[in-house]
């Protein structure tokens, strides 16, 4: 809607039809994540609009490193946040735009936090985690606070969309190389038409 603000973020306790990319579900267990949507409404051209998913990877990252330093939580192209290899965050940027600007984009950021394993469906719990989950496995058994979680990614996410738009995506890339799991190892991209192979050498 065109009367929603710039920064605004809407919060949800659980998602009764979640989704990830390519339509795929996301679960989302009710009381026990942080499921969000923020809406940015950057002055940017929608080629460049997809940028701001690999933003939005920096700034969960950092946040989580800031509040939890003993995990070591990665990014997996194009949208994913794993811990100890598994995936704890999805991130799923949708755009609306005309044929020359961006109007809104709609980030939409999944974040299992305090689940245990019994939580997740069994197909997914060997490749599916939460904060709660890795820190356990790092020798601290606590609960997450979901909020302080939120505030933090938050602030991180307000800074370096600024950054971004300041000086653009070239502040961002070390950033974002430096955070990833995918550089360097052979991938497998799967698109809606076909199925690329290949080693990852940049963004």
């Amino acid at each position: 809607r065109g009367d929603v603000e710039d920064g605004t973020v809407v919060i949800a306790e659980s998602q009764t039809a979640g989704r990830g990319r390519m339509l795929r579900p996301w679960e989302s267990t009710a009381g026990k994540g942080v499921w969000m949507t923020v809406i940015l409404k950057p002055d940017v051209p929608p080629h460049l609009a997809p940028q701001f998913t690999l933003v939005v990877a920096v700034a969960v990252v950092h946040a989580m490193k800031a509040l939890y330093p003993n995990l070591h939580p990665e990014i997996k192209w194009p949208n994913d946040i794993l811990i100890n290899g598994r995936k704890c965050t999805g991130i799923l940027t949708e755009m609306v735009a005309e044929a020359d600007r961006v109007q809104a984009l709609l980030i939409g950021i999944g974040i299992n936090v305090n689940q245990l394993q019994d939580d997740f469906p069994e197909g997914i719990q060997g490749i599916a985690t939460s904060l709660k989950m890795a820190m356990s496995d790092a020798g601290e058994n606590v609960e997450i606070n979901r909020a302080e979680l939120l505030a933090e990614i938050l602030l991180y996410l307000e800074n370096y969309s600024e950054l971004y738009l300041k000086h653009g995506f070239a502040r961002i890339k070390p950033m974002w190389e430096e955070e990833s799991c995918t550089i360097g190892n052979q991938v497998r991209a799967t698109t809606l038409r076909e199925v690329i192979v290949g080693k990852a050498v940049a963004i």
